[in-house]
């Protein structure tokens, strides 16, 4: 068993060599490597080439998060793959109880426990995936209000964090996936700048038959937002990204005044939210 773990910088050097320091100091019960993708920060990134198991790999523009990750893929040697946001830390026997899941080989995808530094849980690590009704009970609080199958239906707000359980999908700060799966519905769509790439990977790995598996019972520490906060394109992408999988997913399913109501929605809440 072989772990590529891979890592996309865009001007976060401090907390990606944080990052690769908690790997190693909790590393997985296998062979192991590191490998960083660097969106042409100009931040002096090269420098974790020097730490233990790290290939830097530098690119020569920012393409985006879906882009980096993929060319680092295509350098990844493992026949597991854990994309791993720079802003994380890797709490003990998390990569190990991770991999361990993949034993059954209907599982092509393994999430854990997110933590904030609030310790809260980021409720993007386990979730259904987004329909017209459940984005609609998300934005509009009714899915806090009411936590059950129905109304919560996109954050699972009704489910136990600490369990382990079948989700639609996961967050792409971690998310440990199965070679061959990737082999058989592809990478991450580049069409994606940054946000909703990992939605429409789970979406593809559950149409060709893979299991996506959340585990309450291990954990990662999440400093959210530490890279896209200093990305001027990072607030136009989240809302991009709404248009990109709607119009991939759903938008051929529906009349033309549901999807025109649908983009003025995410025009909308641009706006309001800035």
């Amino acid at each position: 068993m072989y772990l590529s773990i891979i890592i996309v910088n865009y001007k976060t050097k401090n907390l990606v060599i944080d990052c690769i320091h908690s790997i190693n100091q909790n590393p997985p019960a296998c062979n192991y490597e590191i490998l960083v993708a660097d969106n042409h920060s100009q931040d002096g990134c090269a420098q974790v080439s020097k730490l233990p198991h790290v290939t830097y790999i530098p690119l020569p523009e920012n393409k985006g998060f879906a882009y980096a990750n993929n060319r680092a893929l295509e350098q990844a040697h493992g026949d597991f793959i854990l994309f791993l946001n720079p802003d994380t830390q890797v709490f003990p026997q998390t990569l190990t109880h991770c991999l361990s899941k993949f034993e059954d080989p209907s599982i092509g995808c393994v999430g854990c426990r997110v933590l904030l530094e609030d310790g809260h849980l980021d409720l993007a690590c386990r979730r259904g995936f987004p329909t017209l009704s459940n984005t609609f009970f998300k934005f509009t609080g009714l899915d806090k209000c009411f936590r059950n199958r129905f109304f919560s239906g996109y954050n699972l707000l009704y489910l136990d964090e600490q369990k382990e359980y079948f989700v639609d999908c996961i967050v792409g700060a971690f998310m440990m996936i199965r070679r061959q799966a990737l082999s058989a519905c592809g990478a991450f769509d580049e069409r994606f700048f940054m946000y909703g790439e990992d939605i429409d990977l789970c979406l593809r790995l559950n149409q060709h038959g893979y299991k996506i598996l959340y585990v309450g019972s291990c954990a990662i520490l999440h400093k959210k937002r530490a890279s896209s906060k200093k990305s001027p394109a990072a607030k136009q992408a989240f809302y991009d990204s709404m248009k990109i999988y709607y119009n991939l997913h759903h938008a051929p399913k529906h009349w033309k005044c549901t999807n025109h109501l649908v983009y003025a929605g995410i025009e909308l809440l641009r706006k309001i939210k800035g």
